[in-house]
């Protein structure tokens, strides 16, 4: 499946924090434009609370972002 979906990347995120998934049993891939703009894709790394143990820009951040401009980070 390929989703634009925060809430459904998110959904994984909560399933592996309430330990309802486990984050061996999902694949989740990012891919991007590397800087030779090639297509590159990497395995999403979700720790136990939810976190991306492998943030990278682009990857859904675009709530984090908006949240910092508006309390002013």
């Amino acid at each position: 499946m390929e989703t634009h979906s925060d809430h459904i990347f998110n959904g994984f995120r909560v399933g592996i924090a309430t330990k309802s998934m486990r984050e061996e049993l999902l694949n989740i891939q990012f891919v991007y434009l590397n800087e030779q703009h090639l297509a590159e894709a990497i395995k999403v790394k979700i720790g136990k609370m939810g976190k991306i143990e492998n943030q990278r820009k682009d990857l859904f951040d675009q709530f984090d972002l908006d949240l910092n401009k508006m309390i002013g980070l």
